[in-house]
């Protein structure tokens, strides 16, 4: 991956071993342990590169009406340039006939710069199994996972400026931070009378320090620890069956790829960065920390006709995730933790029942047809599956180690009472209805 002016800025000496090792304690081929480690590296999505190095952001034009375009309709436009054919007011211009706002210059009117040495983005995962069969055939099983975040990807600033570097946050070299100081003085040696010249002296002195503010950045923390049992009836005798349950948990300050708070998709470009106001009341249980889940599966197959039929029924429960209380900050967004990570208790808990019946017929040559039906939700329940978390969307910064009592004392940015949302722990998506699904295949 390369900048705007065609120079790499990735790393890409990324060495991820994976080992493993089975141990049979018994030696009589009925039991095993094993353990495995992996890292494994992000396959990072071009969008990076046409987000950040395709000239998106840095030209900010506000306000102009569709109106005076040639073709007023956006959702028609098809990527030829109609931008174009529209009035717009002249770069730097704040008030116009067209638009109030005009244009600026956005990231000093430059491409995203980046962290010298940038490392790929990665987890670490180390599993352990102990399984035994205590009949012909039934195992029994439990499961550990480990897997932890190493470093990430993010954009972020640590001043004032509002100018975002890409960086490996909070793992930020003392040698990156050395190069773009480098950088700085040798452009702070030459003619700052060269208009030029000025300029990218003030943007080197912008990414010299939001490098520093961000070295110091609380360092990405994303951790799920799960333990499993679980018992397996292979199929045999017509029938089979599968029983588990999990136990785990999610905990950092870093959601992933995907921020969940304010439905923010945006690889390797999220908010947690943005500015060292969000970096509060952010560490604590994560998006998707469901502590309690447990599966039952079973089917049971008998001849019918010249084929056979199979019946099977599923059952799942898990616990509801966490509930956030946010406000606005950055952009005007609601994604700032107002208060701690999770303050706002959780979802409830989803239970589900499934069932399928399967016909299958042999054709000849190798040969089977099969026609199913599946049932999904079979007593249609509808338990809520996410909520609204914005607490209100005025400008307001986190009330750091707070508790819901301090809500009533919570003041916006100027200094006034928050105005609630009046949709704040309303439902946003239920679990779907009852649905079915039939289909024909041949197996071959």
């Amino acid at each position: 991956m390369t900048d705007t002016y065609g120079k790499a800025f990735l790393d890409t000496n990324n060495l991820g071993p994976r080992f493993g090792a089975i141990y049979d304690p018994t030696n009589d081929g009925r039991s095993k342990i094993s353990v495995s480690y992996g890292r494994y590296f992000e396959s990072i999505p071009m969008n990076l590169a046409a987000r950040y190095f395709g000239g998106e952001g840095i030209v900010n034009r506000n306000g102009v009406p569709l109106s005076t375009c040639t073709q007023p309709d956006a959702y028609k436009w098809t990527g030829a340039a109609e931008w174009n054919q529209c009035d717009r007011p002249a770069l730097g211009a704040t008030t116009t006939d067209m638009a109030a706002g005009g244009t600026g210059q956005f990231n000093n009117g430059s491409s995203y710069p980046v962290q010298a040495n940038l490392k790929g983005q990665f987890h670490n995962e180390i599993v352990a199994t102990a399984e035994r069969q205590i009949l012909e055939d039934l195992t029994i099983r439990a499961d550990y996972i480990h897997r932890w975040i190493g470093k990430v990807i993010e954009d972020g600033t640590a001043d004032a400026s509002g100018a975002f570097v890409l960086v490996n946050p909070g793992d930020i070299p003392q040698s990156s931070i050395d190069a773009a100081r480098r950088e700085f003085e040798n452009l702070n040696a030459m003619d700052q009378t060269d208009a030029n010249i000025a300029a990218q002296t003030q943007a080197a002195q912008v990414k010299l320090n939001n490098l520093v503010g961000l070295a110091a950045a609380p360092k990405p923390e994303r951790t799920y620890d799960a333990l499993t049992l679980s018992v397996n009836k292979r199929f045999s005798k017509a029938w089979f069956t599968r029983a588990s349950y999990t136990y785990s948990r999610l905990v950092g300050n870093y959601g992933g790829l995907f921020q969940s708070e304010g439905n923010y998709f945006a690889p390797n470009g999220n908010n947690s960065w943005d500015t060292p106001d969000l970096y509060n009341n952010q560490r604590g249980y994560l998006p998707n920390d469901r502590p309690n889940q447990g599966r039952l599966d079973g089917y049971y197959t008998a001849a019918l006709g010249k084929g056979t039929v199979t019946f099977g029924v599923s059952f799942s429960a898990r616990s509801g995730m966490p509930r956030n209380t946010l406000s606005a900050w950055y952009f005007g967004q609601g994604h700032n933790m107002l208060l701690p990570r999770g303050s706002g208790g959780r979802t409830p808990a989803v239970t589900q029942f499934d069932g399928k019946i399967m016909y299958g017929r042999a054709l000849g040559g190798g040969v089977t047809m099969e026609a199913y039906l599946d049932l999904f939700n079979l007593f249609n329940q509808q338990a809520t599956l996410i909520t609204d978390d914005v607490y209100t969307y005025d400008l307001a910064p986190s009330i750091i180690n707070g508790t819901t009592s301090d809500l009533k004392f919570a003041k916006n940015f100027a200094g006034g009472p928050l105005t609630k949302n009046p949709n704040y722990g309303q439902t946003l998506a239920y679990q779907l209805p009852f649905n079915g699904r039939m289909g024909l295949r041949l197996v071959f």
